[in-house]
């Protein structure tokens, strides 16, 4: 997911989604229905893009181990979709947690990487023991991990759902057909909301996405350009992917493609608010000031939203001098996302300034509330003090 433009500057936000794939026959037509500009960079560079078969095999002697596994006594005699779990479980549990989206391989090799890498592994054990697996997005606190080349990221992620059910069936939620089937959350929290179940073929696109965003991030557009062009011939309409390729095309120069995208991405998704305030970006990029006022009105129509869109609207807002703006952003995050601590300390600051003393002390006070790390109760302790 992207985000956001600043003045002149423009702050894109990449949400890194967890996720996982399926094999060659999901791939849909390399005809894209969308208006991708297919010689903007050399055909000589997309042999640079990894392959499926790269991302989601794991070596010879890792399919020696998972057999070694199953052949425990204690675990010969459970079902292969329980045997998959414990293998994952018992594995992955001193996995340490790195930003990168490595291959299955890769990950299990190294025992770290990012959600998706955990995803990945998820994916390539399930296969190996012909167990049926499906994915569902989990909603939690946004998480900012860093900030590159004027874009944040932010981390999210997807819980693994394992099945007890022949290898190929068709499952089309978690209780298609009675069949039992176990949950791994490798991130589990407490304000963790399950949200919609995601076919393999996204997953691919998902992957791809991520890929796409560390390329875009690191300043490599040649291969972001291709690595989103990959993940969209698995998923066309995948909106997130078609926000990235837009990014791509607008860093590359060619705008006109870029606001087609942007343009076909809200055609599928009219409320996606990434969409919304990068085409808005674009807009102020290109001096269309009355573009850019429409997609401003619409992005603050919107209402039930992911609340850490709104935290980077916000903080927009406040960088341009926008208080009241800001407040609003803000007060829209928190509607969504009322444990977000964070998210209360920015609201205060958009309050004071505006000479809203009482309820920014307020705000500041939930916020300390909410916060458990010593860093952030001594840094809304401090911000307190100034009201007494």
């Amino acid at each position: 997911m992207v985000q956001n433009g600043l003045g002149a500057v423009v702050l894109t936000l990449i949400v890194m989604l967890s996720g996982c794939s399926q094999t060659r026959d999901l791939h849909s037509a390399d005809a894209f229905p969308i208006p991708i500009n297919k010689s903007l960079y050399s055909d000589s560079l997309a042999a640079n893009v990894i392959s499926y078969s790269s991302l989601f095999t794991l070596t010879q002697s890792q399919y020696d181990d998972i057999e070694r596994f199953i052949q425990r006594p204690h675990i010969a005699p459970l079902a292969p979709f329980i045997q998959a779990r414990h293998y994952l479980l018992d594995t992955l549990t001193e996995f340490h947690y790195e930003g990168q989206s490595l291959s299955a391989s890769d990950a299990l090799m190294l025992n770290s990487g990012n959600c998706m890498s955990m995803a990945a592994v998820s994916y390539a054990v399930s296969k190996a023991l012909k167990v049926p697996i499906q994915f569902q997005m989990v909603q939690s606190e946004p998480v900012l991990l860093d900030v590159v080349n004027h874009t944040m990221i932010i981390s999210d992620h997807v819980r693994t759902l394992l099945y007890d059910a022949p290898e190929n069936t068709g499952l089309l939620s978690p209780y298609w057909g009675g069949h039992q089937f176990v949950t791994i959350d490798y991130f589990p929290s407490s304000t963790s909301l399950t949200g919609k179940l995601v076919n393999e073929a996204t997953f691919v696109a998902m992957f791809y996405r991520n890929l796409a965003s560390d390329a875009l991030v690191e300043g490599r557009l040649a291969d972001a350009y291709w690595l989103a062009l990959e993940g969209l011939k698995w998923a066309p309409k995948y909106v997130p992917l078609i926000n990235v390729a837009a990014i791509v095309h607008r860093r590359s120069g060619d705008w006109h493609s870029a606001e087609a995208l942007y343009q076909y991405a809200l055609e599928i998704e009219p409320d996606n608010l990434a969409v919304l305030d990068n085409y808005r970006a674009l807009a102020k990029l290109a001096g269309n000031a009355d573009l850019a006022e429409m997609l401003k009105k619409r992005i603050a129509q919107i209402e039930d939203y992911r609340g850490f869109d709104f935290y980077v609207l916000g903080h927009e807002a406040l960088r341009q001098g926008n208080y009241n703006e800001a407040e609003m952003y803000f007060s829209k995050l928190l509607k969504n996302a009322p444990y977000f601590h964070p998210g209360w300390f920015e609201l205060a600051k958009a309050q004071a300034v505006q000479g809203k003393f009482d309820i920014a002390k307020q705000a500041l006070e939930k916020a300390l509330a909410l916060s458990s790390r010593s860093e952030d109760v001594r840094r809304y302790q401090a911000k307190l003090s100034l009201f007494e």
